[in-house]
């Protein structure tokens, strides 16, 4: 698809894709994702409230507000993403075809892009030449990417729009907030300000430009927009689309438990029969400066001090608490390191038991991750034709993820040694843990 950004028509679309997008509920949905993947949980803004005269609601200042995040949202998406690409891949194909990926696509990447997908729903590469003519491979963020689909499912892009802020210190206004369109011609630049479009220098770029023997310069483009979307669910949702409200239930709990902790002298409750002061105030004031209150005899009736105890249960707290915590592992279908079938020696079985929820959701992941994976292989194939000649295009490859498990290493190398007179040397080594 190719914009015609003399057209009236074509600049108010983009407008209104930025403007949809920006007050939409997708990016307000990774904008929180984001922020409880950085520890700043609902509960930080927390406040104690009552109920005040006239039955309004307010908030009580003088009561202890303690804010504890327990971060294992965080914990899942790292202990998911390093679980499927905590090792490089493999590719399944020529063999100097394999060198050469192997040199072109890099783990750390793929992670932070896996990584995205659970936090945003989906992450965003963007393959294209450096000044040097260099193959690079560069990380977007999620927030600032607007994909144009072409279809229902996703499969392919009719232009992507980016919005983000750039950076001028030779300038007056140092920031400025920016909108590039890709399609398939290339890069058009326009400055964003307060939802109006204005086209700004270089104006149009193409992807990359080659200079022959005869210092003639010839513009190109990809076969396909360079955007590459990493997902790892077909419906791009959100890690935290599942877990959010048992995230907060776990956070309240301990926080409450910290709270009445605190609360310590509001776990008795006082009878007061005549006190001889003026208010409840001055009573507790006296209290915990003197430890002692004075009452007063009237009418004959003597004054007394009782109290009436509130046992705080702490049991209670920590039994919610695990109720949540085990919840978010289940339903974000994750590995908890404190599984008690991982005390001793676990066997195979154990593992695979522990296993099990995180295995079935890298099985989808995999699959979808596959896809993206695959269309980089196409990209860095089509550079090796075009630089050294290698055409390597058509070439099969299949892309081999190596999932990082806890194991038994003395029970596999023991089924090793046993496999010996059935397996070739070669599968034997393969299958062994130190190798």
């Amino acid at each position: 698809m190719k914009f015609n950004f003399n057209s009236v028509n074509d600049i108010n679309f983009i407008k209104k894709e930025i403007d949809v997008f920006t007050r939409g509920r997708r990016r307000a949905e990774m904008t929180t994702a984001a922020r409880y993947f950085d520890g700043e949980h609902d509960i930080l803004k927390r406040r104690r409230t009552g109920i005040g005269e006239g039955g309004r609601i307010e908030e009580i200042e003088n009561l202890p507000n303690n804010r504890v995040v327990d971060n294992i949202f965080r914990k899942l998406v790292i202990q998911k993403s390093n679980y499927i690409l905590g090792r490089p891949l493999v590719f399944d194909t020529d063999k100097n075809f394999a060198e050469i990926l192997s040199g072109h696509v890099r783990t750390d990447v793929l992670r932070e892009l896996t990584q995205d997908s659970y936090i945003y729903g989906a992450g965003w590469l963007f393959v294209n030449y450096d000044e040097r003519g260099e193959l690079v491979q560069r990380r977007v963020a999620p927030t600032e990417i607007i994909p144009g689909w072409h279809d229902r499912g996703h499969t392919a892009l009719d232009y992507v729009i980016r919005i983000f802020e750039n950076v001028d210190y030779t300038a007056k206004n140092a920031v400025t907030h920016r909108a590039e369109v890709y399609d398939d011609s290339g890069v058009h630049t326009f400055v964003l300000d307060r939802g109006n479009l204005t086209p700004c220098e270089p104006y149009h770029r193409p992807y990359f430009t080659v200079t022959d023997a005869c210092n003639l310069k010839t513009d190109y483009a990809w076969e396909k927009i360079p955007f590459i979307p990493f997902r790892v669910n077909g419906g791009e949702k959100p890690l935290l689309y599942h877990v959010k409200s048992l995230q907060d239930g776990l956070n309240q709990i301990i926080s409450n438990f910290w709270n009445v902790m605190e609360e310590d002298g509001r776990n008795s409750i006082m009878v007061l029969v005549n006190y001889d002061g003026e208010n409840l105030g001055e009573f507790r004031r006296n209290l915990a400066a003197y430890g002692a209150v004075k009452v007063r005899t009237v009418d004959g009736a003597p004054g007394d001090l009782k109290t009436l105890s509130v046992n705080v249960k702490s049991e209670n707290y920590k039994t919610l608490a695990e109720m949540f915590r085990k919840a978010i592992y289940e339903t974000g279908m994750a590995y908890d390191g404190r599984d008690e079938r991982t005390l001793g020696s676990p066997n195979r079985m154990n593992i695979a038991a522990m296993y099990s929820d995180m295995d079935l959701d890298a099985n989808e992941a995999e699959q979808q991750l596959s896809k993206s994976v695959t269309a980089l292989v196409k990209m860095i194939a089509c550079h090796t034709a075009n630089t050294v000649g290698a055409d390597y295009t058509q070439t099969p490859c299949g892309v081999i993820f190596n999932r990082d498990m806890i194991v038994n290493e003395s029970e596999v190398i023991d089924n090793c040694v046993k496999s010996k007179d059935i397996l070739t040397e070669e599968e034997v080594r393969k299958n062994h843990p130190w190798l």
